[in-house]
């Protein structure tokens, strides 16, 4: 997912991406991937009676002046893309047709306006596209010295995986500290205080400001989680109906799709049905 203000390069950089994967790269021996573009407002492809005009590439689909969601599910219903692009995502319809395509197997490239990630974390509709499993990496682009300056790189899943050993170490190291406690009470109580406070009070310190940090971000992170499960209840019952959003119904589906018999959420609902 690419962030970015207007006129920072984010169309221009969305369509080298696009050309790129399509066309492929002999250097890096990687033969391209069909793609599909959903180019709502032509200004990826600027096609011309269908035909595009900007270069995005040999093995590229493109449906133009489409309502980006309803073109989604066009695509998935017929076009088997390995990857599908759109530009500036804004709505949870639009949010919602990702998922689906995500539940489908198919790659996501997108982008959004906004300033930071932290912009688009504020935003209540918007922080879903925060999902790591939903986009693995996420592209900041400014102008400050030109269209197209890549600000920071996010790697999301790298993120969930260093607050979780983060939270570890600080289960560790509270473990070890109760260990030492319970150990000595009561022998040299007083000389290991003095000990404690006399060399590792700065440690103890540093340590309990990381737990302090640590416990906030998780409370965020719960927060997000929270919202994000109401949000994916909402929409899978939707889609599923409430008989069959039920955690035996959902293992099963799982399981189905687990064994190949089935390949969409779709498929492995309607196995599911026909077995009861």
């Amino acid at each position: 997912m690419i962030i970015s203000p207007p006129q920072c390069g984010k169309t221009t950089l969305i369509r080298d991406i696009v050309r790129n994967i399509s066309n492929g790269n002999e250097e890096f021996l990687f033969s391209g991937m069909k793609v599909a573009l959903i180019d709502e407002r032509n200004e990826i492809s600027g096609s011309y009676l269908g035909v595009p005009q900007m270069d995005v590439g040999i093995r590229t689909d493109v449906i133009e002046t489409c309502p980006k969601d309803i073109g989604i599910m066009m695509l998935l219903r017929s076009m088997s893309p390995n990857v599908i692009v759109t530009d500036e995502i804004g709505n949870m319809d639009e949010i919602k047709a990702l998922y689906t395509a995500l539940n489908g197997g198919v790659s996501l490239i997108t982008t959004v306006h906004g300033d930071s990630i932290d912009d688009i974390r504020n935003r209540k509709e918007l922080s879903n596209l925060l999902d790591s499993e939903l986009f693995k990496k996420v592209i900041i682009l400014s102008s400050k010295k030109g269209p197209g300056t890549i600000e920071k790189i996010y790697d999301l899943e790298s993120f969930d995986k260093q607050l979780k050993e983060l939270e570890e170490n600080i289960r560790s190291i509270t473990k070890e500290k109760q260990e030492a406690l319970t150990s000595f009470e009561g022998s040299t109580k007083n000389m290991l205080i003095e000990e404690i406070q006399g060399r590792y009070q700065g440690d103890i310190q540093d340590y309990q400001i990381k737990q302090d940090n640590v416990l906030k971000e998780r409370k965020g992170v719960e927060d997000f989680m929270r919202d994000r499960n109401k949000h994916m209840t909402a929409y899978y019952e939707a889609f599923l109906g409430k008989d069959y959003v039920t955690k035996e119904a959902l293992e099963n589906m799982i399981i189905l799709m687990e064994q190949e018999k089935a390949s969409t959420v779709a498929e492995a609902l309607a196995l599911y049905k026909s077995e009861r």
